[in-house]
């Protein structure tokens, strides 16, 4: 008796737990543009542009959820190469969610990383350490500041030549201090396939999957994106020494 009541208070615990999840799960588009300039053969400037949209209709809960885009985010990135094995870079970023709403929300952004890669003959390892100073804006709340932490790993596999490649990675992203939904925030996974289009750059495209907290109560925002990103860099020489990949990333 005691074992089918113990069975059935967990299965009641089970239940309410589905009933009151509200994990929201969408697909979109997440298109990019990235430009670098060589400055030195150690020293590069890079600009990303890139934007987050959630397509089609859903109801869920009796809530409608209708075309959006939820992120535009641009970036302006000086990288400095150490040695084969290390860069380090700093830049500034500015984001603004939900920018067609009316509960928008402004970021100015500080970034500091530092990346690590090691290459052979097909394969590519690399892996991003990732600092950031955030201050937000809001239509009808106070100013805020936060400072958020992310780790990036994957590798790039050679496929035909040095300019066809297929990449896996993934980002985790660590909210370390101001306002925050939870301390691990958001993960991000991504494969994809990129190739050179003659003297005009990059494309590449490929799957991500985007996992956000969306609130205190832990409940989730899923987004299958199909990323397409275009990545030039110039003097267009370059583009067959500096790999497109670590001028692309994301937000």
């Amino acid at each position: 008796m005691k074992k089918f009541f113990i069975i059935g208070c967990i299965s009641l615990f089970l239940i309410n737990v589905q009933s009151t999840a509200q994990d929201l799960n969408f697909r979109g588009v997440a298109p990019s543009v990235s430009v670098t300039a060589a400055l030195k053969n150690n020293l590069d400037i890079n600009f990303l542009t890139v934007s987050k949209i959630k397509l089609g209709n859903y109801t869920v809960k009796e809530t409608n959820y209708t075309n959006q885009v939820l992120e535009i985010y641009s970036q302006l990135l000086l990288s400095y190469k150490i040695n084969k094995y290390w860069q380090l870079g700093g830049g500034y970023g500015f984001q603004r969610n939900n920018p067609f709403n009316d509960n928008w929300r402004n970021e100015h952004r500080l970034v500091q990383q530092l990346t690590y890669n090691n290459a052979n003959k097909k394969l590519r390892f690399y892996n991003r350490l990732r600092f950031e100073e955030r201050w937000f804006s809001y239509p009808n709340a106070p100013s805020a500041f936060g400072t958020r932490a992310r780790y990036q790993f994957g590798f790039i596999r050679k496929l035909k030549g040095d300019n066809v490649y297929w990449q896996i990675n993934n980002e985790t992203y660590a909210i370390t201090s101001g306002p925050r939904n939870s301390f691990i925030s958001e993960n991000w996974v991504y494969s994809g396939i990129g190739f050179p289009i003659k003297s005009f750059g990059h494309l590449e495209t490929g799957i991500g999957y985007n996992t956000i907290v969306r609130n205190a109560n832990k409940d989730l925002l899923n987004l299958l994106l199909l990323q397409v990103g275009w990545n030039y860099i110039f003097p267009s020489v370059k583009m067959k020494t500096m790999h497109p990949v670590m001028y692309a990333r994301h937000f």
